[in-house]
């Protein structure tokens, strides 16, 4: 029996290491496809630091009320959250601000978000329409703050990553407001117009892509040698 025992346990650990690694190798992947991001303002800085954060706390928000109800709707609205927050982990790696983020699910440095998160997660949102609508207006006020951004950033592959953090974020909305009308209810925004919003709602989900390759001349394609170019044209990811 001791030795079973053992055994699953041996195999536990070896099933964790390989999932681990496996999480890893891909986050690297994913990082790939920025290349060298180049150096960066203040604003474009702060707006990376703190929009992870912002995307954290929804993330961190919904893996705790999923843990606590195990609604489906939660979980499957948290993917496209994660990928965000993936991508943004991977842009802020290439900086000097990267120290100052945290992993830790429920810590923050902002201290309004660390309030936000310590006031929500002491309540007790147990209705499925209830929690919908928080994750949901919180996607929205990211929205707003993502949308106001777009223009004031110079740097080409950040402006690229915000439009697609635009994209999820709009997917989520969408979805958010589809997993409410499945319940017989709907989402009313608080920050968008309605007009705006309905623009976003006429919209299917989209396939969101971010096409951050490293300028023309500075990587070489996947050729088979026997072309006669320079072998100086963009690569793909």
């Amino acid at each position: 029996m001791k030795k079973n025992i053992n055994l699953l346990l041996v195999f536990s650990i070896l099933f964790t290491s390989i999932t681990y690694s496996q999480k890893s190798n891909q986050q690297k992947d994913e990082c790939k496809q920025f290349g060298n991001i180049g150096t960066l303002n203040i604003e474009e800085l702060n707006y990376l630091t703190l929009n992870y954060e912002n995307i954290k706390f929804i993330v961190d928000i919904s893996n705790h009320f999923y843990r606590k109800t195990g609604f489906d709707e939660i979980n499957n609205l948290n993917h496209s959250n994660i990928t965000s927050l993936n991508k943004l982990k991977c842009a802020l790696k290439q900086t000097s601000t990267f120290q100052l983020t945290s992993d830790t699910e429920g810590v923050y440095n902002d201290k309004n978000i660390q309030t936000n998160y310590n006031e929500l997660t002491n309540k007790n949102y147990l209705e499925k329409i209830e929690i919908l609508n928080l994750i949901t207006l919180e996607q929205e006020k990211l929205l707003i703050n993502f949308n106001e951004f777009q223009n004031k950033i110079q740097n080409p592959i950040i402006k690229k990553l915000n439009k697609y953090l635009i994209c999820n974020i709009q997917n989520g909305i969408r979805s958010g407001n589809q997993f409410l009308i499945n319940l017989k209810s709907s989402y009313t925004p608080k920050h968008l117009t309605l007009k705006e919003f309905k623009k976003i709602l006429r919209k299917k989900n989209q396939s969101c892509n971010i096409e951050t390759s490293i300028p023309a001349g500075s990587q070489q394609g996947k050729g088979n040698g026997q072309g006669k170019g320079k072998g100086m044209g963009k690569g793909k990811y």
